[in-house]
């Protein structure tokens, strides 16, 4: 799947991985792996990197729309999004049951792959919502888990 010095080069501060490769390219037809941390991912995948606490900008959307288009358009490419779990020292979820009004989906659940926290790696290419949900509840931070749970149940279980 990913090398362990990739997952350690973003987790453990100065741990050196000199053949990471990791440089994004602004030219989705070049573009296999380009990194940018987003702000949250909504349990459908959607990924924003734009807005934080519903409309307030944080950021433009950089280069993870076409880091992503491109890494899809690769030949074994794989988009991958690494996050940490929570926010605002621990007391704010990452990955949220749905963005508030006015949060920018920089990048659309059709172009989510792989989602990375410090909680494992969540494959969601493929998956449908119920299954997208289950991946990222359990890459979730174990304090909101429970909460996310419930959320998914109500959305995604008729």
């Amino acid at each position: 799947m990913f090398s362990k010095d990739i997952i350690r080069a973003l987790f453990c501060p100065g741990w050196k991985t000199p053949a990471s490769g990791l440089q994004p390219f602004p030219d989705p037809a070049y573009s296999c792996q380009g990194w940018k941390t987003p702000a949250s991912v909504d349990l459908t995948g959607q990924i924003n990197a734009e807005t934080i606490f519903g409309g307030l900008p944080l950021n433009g959307p950089g280069g993870q729309p076409p880091s992503h288009i491109g890494a899809l358009y690769s030949r074994g490419g794989r988009s991958i999004t690494v996050m940490r779990s929570t926010a605002v020292q621990g007391s704010v979820s990452c990955i949220v049951h749905q963005f508030e009004p006015g949060t920018i989906a920089t990048v659309p659940r059709c172009y989510a792959d792989y989602i990375v926290t410090e909680y494992g790696i969540a494959r969601l290419m493929g998956k449908t919502l119920r299954e997208r949900a289950e991946a990222l509840i359990s890459i979730a931070h174990p304090d909101f888990r429970a909460d996310l749970t419930k959320d998914a149940r109500r959305l995604f279980w008729p």
